[in-house]
């Protein structure tokens, strides 16, 4: 996974809010954008993922 990716772990995480009823209360990219790019950077983000051809497989 490259940094590029991000986009795609934001509008999963957002349908997945979405599917759980949450209220949207207030815009949740920039945040979910900066927590991405922190976790990206420093080596902590772990997920796992389906991917298919260097592409992740999402809905």
């Amino acid at each position: 996974m490259e940094k590029k990716d991000i986009y795609k772990f934001i509008e999963m995480r957002l349908n997945q809010l979405q599917e759980e009823d949450a209220e949207p209360l207030f815009d949740l990219v920039p945040t979910l954008n900066e927590y991405y790019e922190k976790h990206f950077d420093d080596g902590t983000f772990v997920s796992w993922l389906a991917i298919d051809d260097d592409e992740i497989l999402y809905n």
